[in-house]
């Protein structure tokens, strides 16, 4: 059972004679060692682990802290193969996860688009807002729309990324409604009422052309922006490599030239402007694309 910070504040056990200036400090000692002992269970949230600690806590608080340290004395073994099973033999995740367990991996991609998300819908009330995420992968961009009290739908096809993403909407107490499918096969399932106000389709297309469907690929982008009056979009581009060349999409599409990509979109999708609201340099520099259109 988790405990307010006002009932530890009462269950603090300080003898009175310490109740005086400068005399609390001498209990704990210096921030540095306020360390707190906790206990991670199955959904990795944070238990503290005996009476001591909860005073700890308490007085921390009452000091006006937001950051506290701990040690973890004991993780839940379900919680532990969730972490492994999330990471590879060069210790690396995909999207960042925000929680102490995954502090010392490396990041594939990092919070750089998110942020330049996040600066483009700076001033815009989310609340009430529809969201889809193509290609939720870890969850990671979903659960911050969430959390700005976006309604957010995910849709993720290979099993392992699914059930991570339901794992951490436990873990994150994140509301994302996922579904594990193709995003081609989801399109022909859920007819042309589902609307959405953002899209977000960040890495996709090119993939979907990977395993053989450029036509498909195309399709998925242009049913897509029938969905939203905005989408956040990136793609692979050729210099990256061979696998992208060989994938079968329309060259100016993956030229890297944002005009030429820009013409296509207005030409091949709903959208009429396409614009680039920032190039990223942690990852092969892609284009990061806003793309708009009148609401119907």
């Amino acid at each position: 059972m988790t405990e307010t910070a006002e009932t530890l504040r009462k269950r603090m056990v300080i003898p009175r004679k310490y109740l005086k200036p400068g005399k609390i400090d001498s209990i704990f000692g210096s921030q540095s060692q306020m360390t707190t002992r906790v206990k991670i269970d199955a959904k990795g949230r944070f238990h503290l682990a005996d009476e001591e600690s909860k005073s700890r806590v308490a007085y921390l608080l009452e000091k006006g802290l937001t950051k506290i340290p701990i040690k973890v004395v004991e993780r839940d073994p379900e919680w532990t193969a969730f972490v492994k099973s999330l990471t590879n033999s060069k210790r690396t995740i995909y999207q960042p996860i925000t929680h102490p367990d995954f502090q010392d991996f490396r990041v594939a991609r990092g919070s750089e688009r998110l942020e330049m998300i996040a600066e483009d819908l700076q001033g815009q009330d989310l609340k009430g807002k529809k969201v889809l995420d193509v290609g939720s992968c870890l969850g990671y961009f979903a659960r911050w729309f969430n959390k700005q009290g976006a309604h957010v739908e995910g849709v993720e096809e290979y099993r392992s990324f699914f059930n991570a993403c339901q794992k951490l909407n436990d873990v994150k107490g994140t509301g994302v409604e996922y579904h594990q499918k193709d995003i081609r096969k989801w399109l022909q399932s859920t007819g042309k009422d589902k609307l959405f106000d953002i899209i977000l389709c960040l890495s996709v297309i090119h993939n979907i052309a990977q395993s053989g469907d450029p036509e498909g690929a195309v399709r998925a982008l242009q049913t897509l922006s029938e969905k939203a009056p905005t989408m956040y979009f990136d793609i692979g581009q050729e210099e990256e490599g061979i696998s992208i060349k060989r994938a079968g999409l329309p060259e100016d599409l993956v030229s890297g030239d944002p005009e030429k990509a820009a013409r296509f979109i207005k030409q091949n999708t709903a959208y009429t402007t396409a614009n680039v609201i920032g190039q990223q340099k942690e990852y092969c520099k892609r284009n990061l694309y806003k793309l708009t259109r009148q609401t119907k």
